[in-house]
């Protein structure tokens, strides 16, 4: 998705525990409706964004979050290899949680 560095800036932007826990909570809601709707590749993204909600906010969750977004990720790549978007995604979602 195009906007997602765009997200993160917006995340390390907010400073106050008001906007981080509102951010966490529309990414709650994001990821659940896509779960809900099968939005298959919305679903990851939005998983890897309520891991970066959860980390900024220092509220528990957010590993889980991340390797939920991963094997979504892994099984995109693995499904359609050919879309280059899927190892990008997958490898930050590695980075971002620190694997090699």
């Amino acid at each position: 998705d195009e906007h997602q560095p765009e997200l993160a800036l917006e995340l390390a932007q907010l400073d106050t525990h008001a906007e981080l826990q509102e951010a966490v909570e529309v990414a709650e809601k994001a990821a659940r409706v896509a779960r809900e709707r099968g939005m298959l590749w919305s679903y990851p993204v939005a998983v890897l964004t309520l891991a970066r909600a959860r980390a900024a906010a220092g509220i528990e969750g957010a590993s889980e979050a991340f390797d939920e977004a991963e094997r979504h990720f892994d099984r995109a790549q693995t499904l359609d290899p050919k879309d280059p978007r899927h190892p990008l995604y997958l490898a930050m979602v590695q980075i971002k949680k620190g694997d090699d």
